[in-house]
């Protein structure tokens, strides 16, 4: 397959019901499968440029989130973390998909972690990046958040957020 080939077969969205979600996902590529879960607020379609690479090797899975991009559930339970996790393990079960490598970046690793505590015996490899921790807040947030408080703040912030130095 060409790049070009990989490519369009991506960039068709296709779907799975799984009981009460509905899965919008791209699929590319031969061989073993590959689930990438993309962050907050985006959808599966994140992956695409990463896809020609990955689909020389891999069968890429890259389902949107429940509430982001094509999948969607009338119940709110689908849309928490660990709700999310049962709904990929239905969604991967109703495509036939037995073992797997899982790929989580922001909050794509958290649902990652979930979907691992549900359906680790079919999990071969897990890369998590860039992924929050659940309960965990970094320790420099709350000096920030006093800091903002002080009278000039905004002032002082506005030049530091613009500098290219700053948020590299």
């Amino acid at each position: 397959m060409t790049a070009s080939d990989i490519t369009a077969e991506f960039a068709v969205k296709r779907f799975v019901d799984c009981g009460r979600a509905r899965v919008g996902y791209h699929k590319a590529g031969r061989g073993p499968a590959l689930v990438l879960l993309h962050g907050f607020p985006l959808s599966g379609a994140t992956w695409r440029k990463m896809i020609p690479a990955l689909a020389e090797r891999f069968t890429c899975y890259a389902p949107d989130l429940v509430g982001f991009g094509a999948s969607t559930s009338p119940v709110a339970r689908d849309f928490s973390s660990e709700g999310q996790g049962e709904v990929f393990q239905r969604a991967l079960s109703a495509l036939g998909v037995t073992s797997y490598a899982l790929l989580g970046n922001d909050t794509g690793g958290w649902i990652a972690r979930e979907l691992a505590l549900v359906d680790g015996g079919k999990i071969t490899h897990m890369v998590l990046s860039n992924t929050e921790i659940p309960g965990h807040r970094p320790p420099w947030i709350p000096f920030y958040q006093l800091l903002s408080t002080l009278p000039g703040a905004a002032l002082g912030f506005r030049p530091v957020l613009a500098s290219l130095a700053a948020r590299a």
